[in-house]
């Protein structure tokens, strides 16, 4: 330190230390001169001289909003704010405890310096310890800040200190009472900040991205009344649009996907098609133009993202390895990209009117999926090649592989042999998390579905076991109730394309890995009580004891199996029987003739079926049940 200045701190200090509050003021105008630099040290000893008490009373002076004492507060405030800066000051017990002083100088002088340095020490407090933080979060200090994000008109530091500030108190949970409190100024801040990022350039613009992103993720819009018709919607998607059409940086474009996928998350794939309309046009654009916007983006960020966490997985001179930050965010970055992509895919297949894209739109989608497709299987293939099977990045790669194949028919004989000659593999992979590869089968499924009513599909699926994978599936399922009922039904379809196909298939590969399914499905169904589930739960236990007899089923399971898969078989004939001339389900009708024609098939085979069925003595004008019955030599 220069000796004048030394000088000035020392006769700063003294007056500091005076008795008097005239000698004090003065050392507190003489002190506004010396913290402008970043002396910390000198901060620190002017800290030590005054202490609160001075400054406090300075403060506490301005809080009826006076005009007078307007100065005062701007002074002490401006060395207040030095304190603040300094994070061994601003995490001390006297500062901290000065927070409700600052909170009402915020809401009796919300514009000026006064406002601009408060904001900043609360900034300050809040950055330099969890005291700090939880102080604040207990203070109220959130609804005042939401109302004041709704007055910032341009980029400025206030707005950064205030953009900065709630995203630390969102960090660290906002208490219920204050979101209640700000409801009305949460969409108005919103609004505000939307509007600011669809017309600033200004370095405000991240920080307003990032107050998004840990505002979405928190999940306070869904405890508050938000309607899809408010402005802020529509505002919120030509800022996005905006972003995503200019030359934003890479960090600033993901950002806007990331804000994208919220809004979907809140609002439902139909917030892509809506009007977006950029500064200073006025003509009306097609209701597709953000979609399609959108669909471009993710073409060039899928590649790319892929092409990282490839070079990165299977490169062995990559710098970024598998357990690096960076390799963690791009993983993150694939999943955003894939979900958005979901979104894409239920948009491009939604029939509504209100919902529907335009044909064009529609012609121009298809192809960048097609291209984004082969880029997932180019990834998934070198997987393969280097035998590694856990990855979330793979097990999602092969979730939305599956989710379109499913999703897209038109798409399955361009892709399908390519996911038939990589199912094996795929059947192994699992997250990090898991011990087992549980969640791709269940994200597998509806393809596997799709391409197993082909013959040549079923027997490369038998071959290599993917039958016995699907069965250990439901076994799993059914026995820790881990997944919707819906997902059971698309395995128990791959389950009646096995065996429906040739008998040979069958034959060739063991009816015996089928058998186990005669004791899991019939509970799972009872307990459903709901008819599709029981007509398709009958039909494929029909159709495996199509495939052998009484004898050899009981060598692998008990009569009391076989005679509670007999009572599933009969509800199913006793459905028929009832609502035979008012067949409205054409699935239910298909699987119930499935069941009848197997029945039918087998009864003469299984003494104990034959029995029961003669027991029963039943009339029928149903074609399939009279010949069921005359197989089972009853007069009807």
């Amino acid at each position: 330190m220069a000796q004048d200045s030394a000088g000035g701190l020392e006769s700063c200090l003294n007056l500091l230390r005076g008795n008097i509050d005239e000698q004090r003021l003065v050392g507190l105008l003489l002190a506004t001169k010396l913290i402008k630099g970043e002396d910390s040290g000198a901060i620190v000893q002017i800290f030590n001289a005054m202490g609160v008490n001075f400054i406090t009373r300075l403060l506490k002076s301005g809080t009826h909003g006076s005009k007078e004492e307007e100065s005062y507060v701007q002074l002490a405030m401006s060395v207040f704010s030095a304190f603040c800066r300094v994070p061994e000051l601003a995490a001390s017990k006297e500062i901290i405890e000065m927070i409700p002083t600052l909170l009402e100088i915020l809401r009796k002088w919300p514009e000026g310096n006064a406002s601009a340095d408060c904001l900043d020490c609360l900034l300050g407090i809040a950055s330099a310890s969890e005291q700090g933080i939880n102080a604040l979060r207990k203070s109220g200090v959130f609804p005042l800040l939401m109302d004041s994000l709704t007055r910032f008109k341009s980029d400025s530091e206030s707005l950064h200190s205030a953009v900065k500030l709630v995203q630390i108190i969102l960090a660290a949970n906002v208490l219920e009472h204050d979101i209640i409190c700000s409801s009305g100024n949460i969409i108005s801040a919103i609004q505000n900040l939307a509007n600011l990022l669809l017309h600033e350039q200004g370095s405000s613009k991240l920080d307003i991205l990032l107050l998004f992103q840990r505002l979405f993720r928190s999940k306070i819009l869904f405890q508050i009344q938000i309607s899809s018709n408010s402005s802020w919607v529509t505002l919120m998607r030509n800022s996005i649009g905006h972003m995503l059409q200019s030359q934003s940086g890479i960090e600033l474009k993901l950002l806007a996907l990331d804000l994208t996928k919220s809004m979907v998350d809140i609002f439902s794939s139909s917030w892509l098609l809506g009007p977006m309309v950029l500064p200073g046009e006025r003509k009306e654009m097609p209701v597709d133009r953000f979609f399609l916007l959108l669909v471009e983006t993710l073409r060039v960020e899928a590649l790319v993202i892929l092409n990282e966490v490839a070079h990165s997985r299977f490169n062995t001179e990559s710098s970024m390895n598998s357990k690096s930050d960076e390799f963690m965010k791009r993983k993150y970055q694939l999943a955003l990209v894939y979900s958005l992509l979901e979104s894409v895919i239920e948009l491009s297949l939604e029939e509504d009117d209100i919902s529907r894209l335009s044909d064009t739109a529609l012609q121009r989608t298809i192809p960048v999926l097609n291209d984004i497709m082969s880029t997932v299987i180019d990834f998934l293939e070198e997987a393969k090649r280097h035998s590694t099977v856990t990855g979330d990045d793979i097990l999602a790669s092969a979730r939305f592989l599956s989710r379109f194949l499913a999703d897209i028919p038109a798409v399955q004989r361009k892709f399908g042999e390519k996911l038939l000659s990589m199912l094996e593999y795929l059947f192994k992979v699992k997250s990090e998390s898991e011990e087992s590869p549980f969640l791709v089968i269940q994200f597998l499924l509806p393809a596997v579905c799709g391409i197993t009513k082909e013959m040549k599909a079923c027997e490369s699926f038998v071959s290599w076991g993917g039958h016995k994978q699907v069965i250990n599936f439901i076994h799993d399922v059914i026995r820790n109730n881990q997944v919707p009922s819906g997902l059971l039904i698309n395995a128990g379809d791959i389950i009646l394309n096995l065996l429906q196909k040739h008998r040979r298939l069958i034959e060739d590969f063991g009816v015996m890995d089928f058998l186990p399914l005669l004791s899991i499905l019939p509970p799972w169904a009872d307990s459903l009580n709901q008819q599709m589930e029981i007509s398709m739960v009958a039909s494929i236990c029909a159709l495996i004891l199509d495939k052998t007899d009484e004898e050899e089923a009981l060598e692998h399971t008990s009569r009391q199996v076989l005679h509670r898969v007999y009572r599933l078989i009969l509800e199913v004939i006793e459905y028929l029987e009832m609502f035979e001339t008012s067949l409205e389900d054409n699935n239910a009708e298909e699987l119930w003739e499935i069941t009848i024609s197997a029945c039918t098939s087998f009864v003469n085979r299984y003494p104990s079926f034959k029995g029961t069925l003669q027991g029963l003595n039943k009339h029928s004008t149903n074609l399939l049940l009279q010949n069921l019955f005359y197989q089972a030599r009853l007069t009807l």
